[in-house]
């Protein structure tokens, strides 16, 4: 007869990756108990041991799945412009190219993630001296943009600024809908020379926070310079629905000396490093959450 925690570990590795090991794992499960249990004890600590990368993580075994999804956008991935509003940059090019037209790495470390999660990312298609999808209002303009006339810049909102933050939107109320955790990562790079990463929550948000501190902790345990930052607010209302629901927001900044000159580490090492950290970060808060939660057996 089949042990019973093999029954377990089968879940949990399901929550974990989305699908079963292969069959000839779960025959040497079956044929050592003690391995099984050994197992069967450490997953149901933490489903994410199974060492699988996931999109969704399960907070506790043997009660309702309270998943954690993740969205990652990028505002600025592009220095690409329209050929429709080039004029206005003529003799500028090199700003195009330039941290002030875009953010180099960060489309790349927004894709990454969405891979290692198996979650599809929303990023930005334009430069943001032509608008600028993080902020509102006339900090849209740049310099250059600002002088366009005020039809052509509501026609750049309408076509880009609303797409984006429509497909966000989206994308959020779909996971919230499905009483999933959803916890959004908002990836920038900056010129920063010191190889630093900086992760920003909001203030006000517990949750965020505590995500971000145990985040940092992680980077910081594998010899990264990680800091953390609290903002007073979201720059924006991220969902339309109730605070009590909200996704959990976090602002990811790494240094573009990762991905433009390989220091003080290799890129792809950058990348796995906060990749692997946000899922454990993700997983041990998700349990914490869940053990604090009215209902909860530890409660």
């Amino acid at each position: 007869m089949q042990p019973e925690p093999v029954t377990a570990i089968r879940a949990a590795i399901n929550i974990a990756d989305g699908r079963s090991l292969r069959r000839r794992t779960w025959n040497c499960f079956m044929t050592d108990p003690t391995k099984t249990r050994s197992i069967y004890s450490t997953l149901r600590e933490d489903p994410s041991s199974a060492g699988l990368p996931c999109s969704r993580v399960r907070s506790r075994i043997g009660r309702s799945p309270v998943m954690t999804a993740f969205l990652f956008t990028c505002e600025h991935a592009t220095c690409a412009v329209p050929e429709t509003y080039r004029e206005c940059f003529r003799g500028n090019e090199d700003a195009l190219h330039s941290s002030e037209g875009w953010e180099p790495g960060a489309l790349n470390l927004t894709q990454f993630l969405g891979m290692m999660f198996r979650t599809p990312v929303v990023h930005g298609d334009v430069s943001r001296l032509l608008i600028d999808l993080s902020k509102e209002g006339d900090d849209r303009w740049s310099r250059f943009s600002k002088e366009l006339p005020e039809p052509t810049r509501q026609k750049l909102a309408d076509r880009y600024e609303r797409a984006f933050r429509t497909a966000m939107r989206q994308r959020i109320n779909e996971h919230l809908r499905r009483g999933e955790r959803l916890l959004h990562v908002r990836v920038h790079t900056r010129p920063w020379e010191d190889g630093r990463v900086v992760l920003t929550c909001v203030a006000q948000a517990d949750t965020s926070c505590d995500v971000a501190a145990v985040w940092r902790e992680s980077l910081m345990l594998a010899g990264l310079d990680a800091r953390l930052e609290r903002a007073v607010s979201a720059k924006e209302p991220a969902s339309t629905e109730s605070d009590t629901t909200a996704p959990i927001e976090i602002r990811l900044e790494v240094s573009q000396s990762f991905f433009l000159e390989g220091r003080p580490w290799k890129w792809d090492t950058l990348r796995r490093l906060l990749g692997e950290s946000l899922e454990k970060a993700a997983s041990q808060t998700a349990r914490l959450n869940d053990r604090e939660s009215p209902g909860s057996p530890e409660s």
